[in-house]
């Protein structure tokens, strides 16, 4: 049955028979599931047509009693939830039409049930909304007003719609393009409040239980708010929202729900910076809850329990010295120390970012003897979760290397070789365990790697680089056992910074110290390799113990590396040395090891020019990979290629026959192998942007013809070729004269065009028709006028050339 049949069953059974409709709403959601994008549009525009498509079927249902109309309603609204949540097409005219009648229907349909179903599909309107896509300010503005009007009325109130109602006005409230005005959001707070005050301070004053679903959706409501129009709440409502706080984060409310408690907890976590005015009389009570409610055995609520408890510690570390005093201090570090003993591995990771927050304003009250204490009782627990689990381990390793970083930046001097010793084992095992970390995780722990070593560098520059030297080694050597794991580690590590490390010259330092590290280990490490000679390399026992493939990793990841490093490291210094290192070993790893000298020499052209021993290592290895080119397989000649045509024009200039050969190799190869060509083509673009296309003026009437093969090519399938072929006659336009040299030579006899075939019978036997059609269709198709003019000009020189050789043509086959 097509879409439009199963429309006209669902519009029949409406009026006489549920159970019917239930069948052809649930086979229609199938039939959806099984179009094309196209269908699937054309589909849409029935299903949502004005009259008589779904959402006037869902107004005629809604308000109909009894169990198998309620059912026939909410199959009706799960399919409006499908379409709005699945399909792409014309969402902003769905969600549209949806807002106008979501209020209407939210008014009237029963039972509890449905009004969930209804309240979930605006959510996901709003979701659209949120992408950027849909419903217009009034479409809100429409539900905000029948929200409100549901929760004034006495009639239809009940605790769960509330929460639920409470969490959707949270996500209008939200919308980063079109939430709610300013006004209506006023309003809502008002309404947060007095539910709040109702339930908290009323009934508990009358002896009376609080309906914990209406507390939840208080601080659901008025975590949006916050989020958006933090104004709206004046000092007095903040103190008394606290208060609020206070009184339902406690571990001595015994619930079996805990949505009260998840909705004020993450209150805490996101706005406890704007409760700051409440902290200093307050704070340690907060604190006291919280390490209360650490024992729960609900994990989601032991999770937000701990994202609490550190955004709160973290905010009283960051109070005035004036305000926080030393008793407050150490009594925070006591009570921290005595929570390490926890078994909870979520709980050991928040402690330890806690203590990391404390170090700073504990500075003035702990001697160094007791600031390596706390530095040893954090290593102590971290290792009993090592004994446990490496899997809880290197979960909690990045907040323990955040916090050792923290602790260690309040001391002053040289940090002592048994703190090195036993900072080192976590750090390590970081980087053993980085890999398996998703991407906030990494975040935390290369952010941490980095302050640890600036920290390290402000006190002794050796204990910086000593560890540094560690890092990197090991680093290095798990590289060479699987690159493409470790390449995020170096990236991360290379090229982010931490949001810890404030001073620039001090990030810089870091860059360039870790990129130093890294290079001088991978040269070590490579030197340290059980790698063949090169006459030894065919026999079965040389193979059996070498280290090769561990050094054709290590290449490719030093590869990966030099064609992403940032603009603060210093190659220049390292340049020499990976040149000479990898020549003496290509032939271990042809392939890679020309990828690798492609992006070193792409990195040194801006200062290849000031080495005149670089620029002659350069031309030998050039020269000596020319004269070999025949003995390469077919994979390591067409990089060994590559390479050669990423050569600079210094080094060009020098050496014109070596680029030629290379351009004449890639152009040859490049019908079978399309991004070579390309490579060919943008080198000799390359000299033309920047005015030294004359430095190949001798070669152009061998290179030129190697690019009919391409032009001739009617392939419009293939977008690279296509792309390829635009960007070839743009190159030819740009030479301009040299073409038209290239193109007549004295040494050719008399040349003329073919009648038959429409050929000029030159060294480039280009097919005229297919050229200036190629060359006319890119004209009048490109936006560019820069493309267009060179285009002009290109064909321009054809047909001055077309016209000469015409006139000289003899009589006989004159076809113009």
């Amino acid at each position: 049955m097509s879409v439009g049949s199963y429309l006209e069953a669902i519009e029949y059974c409406y009026e006489s028979d549920p159970q019917q409709g239930i069948l052809a709403v649930q086979d229609l959601k199938t039939s959806l599931e099984g179009l094309s994008n196209h269908q699937t549009d054309a589909s849409i525009r029935k299903l949502f047509a004005e009259k008589k498509g779904l959402v006037w079927v869902l107004l005629q249902t809604c308000y109909k009693k009894g169990n198998d109309w309620s059912k026939f309603t909410a199959e009706l609204i799960g399919l409006l939830g499908y379409v709005v949540e699945n399909v792409d097409c014309g969402m902003e005219n769905i969600t549209a039409l949806l807002l106008d009648h979501l209020p209407v229907i939210f008014g009237k349909v029963e039972p509890r049930s449905n009004i969930a179903g209804v309240l979930n599909l605006m959510s996901k309107c709003c979701e659209v909304l949120e992408e950027g896509s849909g419903p217009t300010r009034t479409g809100l503005d429409s539900i905000s007003n029948a929200l409100y009007r549901s929760l004034s009325s006495k009639n239809r109130q009940s605790v769960s719609v509330i929460n639920a109602l409470c969490g959707l006005v949270k996500r209008m409230i939200s919308c980063s393009t079109l939430g709610l005005e300013r006004s209506d959001a006023q309003k809502w707070t008002g309404y947060f409040f007095s539910n709040l005050q109702i339930e908290i301070v009323s009934k508990r004053s009358k002896k009376q239980a609080p309906e914990l679903q209406v507390i939840a959706g208080g601080f659901t409501g008025l975590d949006g708010v916050l989020g958006v129009f933090p104004d709206l709440v004046s000092e007095s409502q903040i103190s008394d929202l606290f208060g609020y706080l206070l009184l339902c984060c406690n571990p001595n409310v015994e619930v079996s729900r805990y949505a009260m408690h998840h909705a004020a907890l993450k209150l805490i976590s996101r706005h406890i910076t704007l409760m700051k005015e409440s902290l200093p009389e307050k704070h340690r009570e907060l604190f006291g809850n919280l390490t209360g409610m650490l024992g729960t055995k609900n994990a989601p609520l032991r999770s937000e329990v701990c994202k609490a408890l550190e955004a709160l510690v973290k905010q009283v570390c960051c109070l005035p010295a004036g305000v926080i005093s030393k008793e407050d201090t150490l009594y925070y570090v006591a009570s921290l120390l005595e929570l390490l003993e926890t078994p909870h591995r979520r709980q050991i990771a928040t402690v330890i970012q806690c203590l990391g927050h404390t170090a700073r304003p504990s500075r003035s009250y702990l001697s160094p003897e007791k600031s390596y204490l706390v530095v040893r009782r954090i290593l102590s627990a971290s290792k009993l979760i090592s004994e446990k689990s490496d899997a809880d381990y290197s979960a909690i390793l990045p907040d323990l290397v955040r916090a050792l970083a923290h602790t260690l930046d309040v001391e002053e001097g040289e940090v002592s070789e048994e703190m090195r010793e036993l900072i080192l084992t976590p750090v390590l095992f970081l980087v053993e365990c980085y890999p398996a970390m998703k991407g906030p995780v990494q975040e935390t722990a290369y952010s941490g790697v980095q302050y640890l070593l600036a920290v390290l560098y402000n006190r002794h520059q050796d204990s910086c680089s000593w560890l540094l030297d560690k890092i990197t080694y090991q680093g290095v050597i798990l590289s060479g056992r699987d690159p493409f794991q470790f390449a995020s580690f170096w990236s991360d590590l290379l090229l982010k910074y931490s949001d810890l490390i404030t001073d620039r010259p001090t990030k810089i330092y870091i860059h360039r110290a870790v990129f130093d590290s890294f290079i001088n280990n991978y040269l070590v490490a490579v030197e340290k390799l059980n790698l063949p000679e090169i006459d030894d390399m065919e026999t079965e026992d040389s193979t059996e113990s070498c280290d090769v493939p561990m050094y054709q990793n290590l290449v490719a990841l030093l590869a990966c590396i030099l064609s992403t490093i940032g603009e603060d490291s210093r190659l220049e210094k390292w340049s020499m040395g990976i040149l000479r290192c990898t020549t003496k070993r290509t032939h271990h790893a042809e392939e890679q090891s020309f990828s690798l000298l492609r992006s070193l020499l792409i990195c040194s052209t801006e200062f290849l020019s000031e080495d005149p021993a670089l620029e002659r290592e350069w031309n030998c290895l050039g020269s000596d990979l020319v004269n070999r080119l025949e003995t390469l397989v077919e994979g390591s000649r067409i990089s060994a290629v590559a390479m050669l045509l990423s050569y600079p024009t210094s080094l060009i200039k020098q050496n014109t026959a070596l680029f030629t050969t290379a351009l004449t190799e890639a152009l040859t190869r490049g019908v079978s192998c399309l991004p070579l060509a390309r490579s060919a083509v943008d080198a000799v673009r390359g000299l033309v942007d920047t005015g030294e296309r004359s430095i190949l003026s001798d070669s152009y009437p061998t290179l030129l013809p190697l690019l009919n093969a391409y032009l001739t090519s009617l392939d419009k399938r293939n977008d690279e070729l296509y792309g390829l072929q635009r960007d070839i006659v743009i190159l030819l336009g740009l030479l301009g004269t040299y073409v038209t040299k290239a193109m007549i030579q004295p040494d050719i006899p008399e040349l003329a065009w073919s009648q038959d075939t429409l050929r000029v019978g030159l060294p480039l036997d280009i097919p005229l028709d297919g050229l200036f059609r190629e060359v006319v269709e890119q004209t009048t198709s490109t936006s560019d006028p820069q493309t267009r003019v060179v285009l002009c000009e290109l064909l321009h020189s054809l047909f001055l050339v077309a016209i000469g050789t015409e006139q000289r043509a003899p009589a006989k086959i004159k076809v113009l």
